[in-house]
């Protein structure tokens, strides 16, 4: 809900609407405008464009408006950007991290984090849908963990495999917890995810990872679907395993080719003179 405040706050300050029935296309676009000029990133003028559209369909649907703007065209291009991989390296080092004793963490406990990275980095679950798992859908013995459509960004459920290795890292957390099975497998006390990041930079400094080379958690998403193409998995398979509509976003904001490039070039054996 944060979120969602602070864009129509924006909004409110930059649009001046006297009205909710004067908010037409063409105040939208000034805002859309405005942001940009005042120094905003696209992809956070288009988030903000798909909250104040969430919220002007909202009031749509409670008879507050006889209609909704039409969006179309409206949002802006964004620079398609290469995904950031974190490389196994850094990755062993984050982990090696969490059982350092000079680590300090103020929301939640490194053991914690342990399991919320192993669920990120092997299995390219979201942020959202990560802190929504309950242990009901953690199925150990089949191997499978299921997300639920409510928690997934394209409001599907989908089942989602997973190794036996993962298994046992997560089983004894399983017992630790001494949760109920509708209890969240990695609980999240505060009101907003922000107080995560304080948490993410502190285990990332104490890697010796730079600071202007700090990783988001989404960046796990972009390993996995990296790492499964590069481990000739099919971009349909890749589509599923990540929760996409379509192959196109898979292959669009996800996958980064270098690696199977490279094992491509080491396919090409060189004939002897």
């Amino acid at each position: 809900m944060g979120l969602y405040e602070h864009c129509l706050r924006t909004f409110g300050y930059l649009a001046c609407p006297k009205r909710l029935s004067a908010v037409d296309r063409t105040l939208i676009e000034d805002f859309a405008n405005d942001r940009l000029k005042l120094g905003a990133a696209p992809a956070t003028v288009n988030r903000d464009l798909r909250h104040l559209r969430a919220a002007l369909r909202w009031a749509k649907r409670r008879g507050l408006v006889g209609d909704a703007p039409d969006f179309h065209g409206i949002f802006v291009k964004e620079p398609r950007r290469k995904p950031t991989i974190i490389p196994e390296e850094d990755f062993a080092a984050i982990l090696k991290t969490l059982k350092s004793p000079s680590l300090k963490l103020k929301h939640r406990p490194a053991a914690w984090w342990r399991i919320f990275l192993y669920l990120a980095y092997y299995l390219g679950l979201r942020r959202g849908e990560l802190l929504s798992l309950t242990w009901a859908d953690v199925d150990l013995t089949n191997l499978e963990i299921r997300v639920v459509a409510a928690t997934s960004k394209g409001r599907r459920e989908r089942t989602v495999p997973i190794s036996k290795d993962l298994a046992l890292i997560v089983e004894p957390w399983r017992k630790e917890s001494n949760a109920s099975a509708s209890e969240e497998v990695l609980p999240w006390p505060e009101d907003n995810y922000r107080q995560l990041y304080d948490d993410w930079h502190a285990i990332q400094k104490e890697a010796g990872i730079p600071d202007d080379k700090h990783y988001l958690p989404k960046n796990c998403r972009s390993t996995c679907a990296s790492a499964l193409i590069a481990s000739n998995v099919p971009t349909v398979v890749v589509k599923d395993f990540l929760g996409h509509a379509t192959v196109t976003t898979t292959e669009n904001y996800y996958i980064n080719t270098k690696p199977a490039l490279r094992a491509a070039a080491n396919a090409r054996n060189i004939l002897p003179e």
